[in-house]
């Protein structure tokens, strides 16, 4: 029971630690929507939260400005996988 509750709660900080770094890339977006790599590392979170559908909007964001951006592809590559297997 109590590595359950561990789990749990590393299971939450986890999800709070995505759900503060996709805050913060929202403000970094918003402060400069040409850059990346910002939509590539919230694609990144959306993926580890399971919001395929969002990861692989921002993936395809950070790929228009940077066609070969091989992080951003890659992030694209799981989330439509992850979606595949969902189906």
């Amino acid at each position: 029971p109590r590595n359950s509750s561990c789990r749990s709660s590393s299971s939450w900080r986890g999800h709070q630690q995505r759900t503060r770094a996709i805050a913060d890339l929202d403000e970094a977006i918003r402060l400069d929507p040409t850059k990346s790599v910002a939509y590539t590392n919230r694609g990144h979170a959306w993926n580890e939260k399971g919001e395929y559908e969002k990861a692989i909007a921002d993936l395809d964001e950070a790929l228009r400005r940077k066609p070969d951006y091989a992080q951003a592809i890659e992030g694209r590559v799981k989330a439509r996988r992850a979606l595949r297997a969902r189906e």
